[in-house]
């Protein structure tokens, strides 16, 4: 929706990808700071393994993905938001670095050693 009303200001339709994963990453991150909630940590009965990871995980089917879906969510956030732009999103580092702000060769530095370290994961778990 905030695109759309939006949609005035974008400046360079061919820049539209990225402008659009901008608005929805920071909406992303607008829901989640909202949505924040304390646990106290004398609640030993709390479960922080995460509810999100484990609802995801069961909705997956094949085998093969679930291990892929473990090795990326052994990744850090940003890590695992530059695989998801290069790989889901088709952008390129520099589009990633003008989108999240991080140097193109941080970008590009972040994505091969985290591919790596999912290659060492799934080597280990297969």
């Amino acid at each position: 929706m905030t695109a759309l009303e939006n949609l005035s200001k974008l400046r360079d339709p061919l820049k539209c990808t990225p402008w659009i994963f901008t608005i929805a990453r920071n909406t992303l991150i607008d829901h989640f700071r909202r949505r924040k909630t304390t646990v106290s940590l004398d609640d030993s009965d709390v479960d922080l393994t995460g509810a999100d990871y484990a609802e995801q995980y069961e909705t997956i089917v094949d085998d093969e993905r679930k291990l892929v879906y473990q090795a990326l969510m052994r990744l850090d956030g940003r890590s695992r938001q530059i695989l998801a732009l290069k790989y889901f999103g088709e952008l390129s580092n520099r589009e990633i670095s003008k989108l999240t702000g991080i140097n193109e060769s941080t970008v590009s530095t972040i994505a091969l050693r985290s591919k790596q370290k999912m290659r060492e994961y799934l080597l280990e778990n297969v």
